[in-house]
């Protein structure tokens, strides 16, 4: 969006100039001819957001009609690929799409086959109450675990996966780069994902991908392939204090990644007979500065000068631009599932700052984004609790904690605070691998240069800013995620603060009286030792009317209103499978025992 800008002959060597008059001005460049070096002013005002367009399209201008059908013989014709042509979904164009389209046109069909799977895939549903994540009818918590396949070795990948179905685990977070599916253009080998997807089916995971792309918190040269790595000519660099970046403007390039991730996508439609992927997060912390420029952003940084800092040197506009083409040609695909935003956690690019610099409201006016989440490394709730609360129905956005650290027990307080604030939490990570050796102790095993998943116990401690916290045992994350797995459903569908609870007995044994629904509980710890961390649980109101109690160690004891009736179990879709009814003392408590702790025991109240 600067006037002036040049585009090169090298970079583009066929030019057409569509230029759109009316309030605002579009430049679009297209091959179609040869031409010379060309200077051209863009509009510094002018709103370069994709218009929502649908498959068939192809030329764009709002219908589908014969002229769409000759713009699909010309791409076929001259070998070119336009995901809004690819009406079969088989991330190519050839005489099948010409047959669909003509069927389409004479009203033999009305709908495209690429869009026939789509009522299968993952989106979000919004209620008045809050915004959650569906499969079908089934809703699903938006919690998981990072696996950073990108830094383990080949023949190590699959004990990962394994450990984290032993765990409980019913949803991993797991990278793949560019390059790995095309590192010579347009020639795309799968291979890397093809692995990934076994061990999903032979453990029986869910999936959300990290797409690493040509912008991982500021880095590129890792991720992209070898043709973009290697040819600055047509994919030109910025440099900053020194360092350098990709040119996001760049129109070649976000083309050329957004081929890929459309390539992708339509590869997993072909082999995710299960539907395990559930969401895609587009980049990696996308608003971050340029890495080794030495730009520095604090929540004391003033807004003026953290404008030509972050998103790697004030390139906000043209990387959300990226990010929102990339999300649109998910949604475009065979596997249009839900599509996300992570910033980094830079605590002035979250709406609790003064500075306010990128409210998730920005990223979510993008056609191509579902829902926008933010770093939380601390071990505590407060930032976790202002992004998510100034968020929560913000746009129908399901806002969420997109990296939280595994290892710390207070994450289990950490996760069922996001939950109850209408949120959700992905954690960082199953094991550190040791690339970053800074988070080496967030991680939800014990780092060890000798073994994989050294298992904490629950004793060791650090401190955060003055103040103690333990590890987490993990033995706990069987039990949690036994939980998750009973009535993450119900979790994901109706938690919201007046109805959920949370039990947050980390530090102290503690008697609390909450009133959930206009019915009034109370429960009383007894379960912290004094060297290592007590319990968390919740409290919460289902929509039919019944409660959901929960605590994740033993000795917790509920008290409940008069005329409860009470059993353990777990549901199965909307249906509540009970394994035993539980008798209640003359006071009409009960007292939650170490065995069914351990179990990840679920009670349901009825009156």
């Amino acid at each position: 969006d600067n006037n002036g800008t040049v585009f090169t002959a090298a970079a583009f060597p066929d030019l057409k100039l569509d230029v759109r008059g009316g309030d605002k001005v579009e430049i679009i460049i297209e091959k179609v001819g040869s031409g010379a070096d060309m200077c051209v002013a863009l509009n510094p005002t002018a709103d370069y957001s994709e218009k929502k367009r649908e498959i068939g399209d192809i030329t764009d201008d709002g219908n589908i009609d014969i002229l769409d059908m000759i713009k699909l013989k010309k791409l076929i014709s001259d070998q070119k690929y336009d995901i809004y042509a690819d009406l079969d979904g088989d991330s190519s164009l050839n005489t099948t799409d010409l047959a669909v389209m003509r069927k389409y046109l004479l009203g033999i069909i009305d709908e495209f086959p690429v869009n026939q799977v789509k009522k299968k895939i993952t989106s979000l549903k919004t209620t008045a109450e809050k915004t959650y994540m569906v499969k079908g009818e089934e809703a699903l918590p938006f919690y998981g675990v990072y696996i950073r396949a990108d830094q383990i070795a080949a023949d190590r990948l699959e004990t990962y996966f394994e450990k984290a179905a032993e765990l409980g685990f019913q949803t991993v977070i797991v990278p793949i780069k560019w390059w790995w599916i095309e590192n010579e253009m347009d020639v795309f080998d799968f291979s890397k994902v093809d692995t990934v997807y076994s061990y999903l089916e032979k453990y029986g995971l869910d999936v959300q991908l990290l797409w690493y792309g040509s912008d991982n918190c500021g880095y590129y040269y890792d991720n992209v392939p070898a043709y973009v790595r290697n040819n600055t000519a047509d994919y030109p660099l910025i440099t900053r204090n020194g360092a350098k970046a990709l040119n996001y403007s760049n129109p070649l390039l976000v083309a050329r990644e957004a081929r890929a991730v459309a390539a992708l996508m339509n590869h997993i439609a072909d082999i995710d007979t299960n539907r395990r992927l559930v969401s895609i997060q587009l980049e990696n912390e996308a608003n971050s500065c340029l890495p080794g420029s030495g730009d520095s952003i604090t929540s004391t940084t003033a807004a003026a000068v953290a404008e030509a800092m972050h998103f790697v040197g004030g390139q906000k506009k043209a990387i959300l631009n990226l990010v929102n083409q990339l999300g649109l040609a998910v949604k475009a695909s065979r596997y249009p599932c839900v599509t996300r935003f992570g910033f980094a956690s830079y605590s002035c690019y979250n709406k609790w700052s003064t500075a306010k610099l990128d409210t998730a409201s920005e990223v979510l006016a993008l056609d191509g984004i579902d829902a926008v989440g933010t770093n939380g490394f601390e071990p505590n709730t407060a930032m976790d609790t202002a992004f998510l609360e100034n968020n929560v129905g913000q746009s129908e956005n399901l806002p969420h904690i997109a990296e939280a650290p595994a290892g710390y027990a207070s994450i289990f307080n950490k996760v069922l605070n996001a939950f109850s604030l209408g949120g959700g939490m992905l954690l960082y990570q199953l094991n550190e691998t040791g690339i970053n050796g800074g988070n080496k102790n967030k991680a939800l095993s014990i780092y060890d240069t000798s073994a994989d998943f050294t298992e904490r116990n629950g004793t060791d401690s650090f401190v955060w800013n003055g103040d103690t916290y333990y590890y987490a045992a993990t033995s706990d994350w069987k039990a949690f995620n036994g939980m998750i797995k009973a009535v993450g459903s119900r979790i994901a569908d109706t938690a919201v603060k007046d109805n959920f609870k949370v039990i947050d007995a980390m530090s102290e044994n503690k008697t609390e009286n909450l009133t959930v629904g206009g019915k009034n509980f109370s429960y009383s710890t007894s379960g912290k030792p004094d060297n290592s961390y007590g319990t968390v649980g919740f409290i919460m109101q289902n929509t039919d009317g019944s409660y959901l109690l929960y605590s994740l160690k033993g000795g917790t004891t509920f008290t409940l209103p008069e005329g409860a009736r009470v059993s353990s179990g777990r549901y199965v879709g909307d249906e509540w499978k009970s394994d035993n009814t539980i008798s209640l003392a003359n006071n009409n408590e009960f007292t939650v025992t170490s065995g069914a702790a351990v179990d990840g025991t679920v009670y349901r109240v009825t009156f």
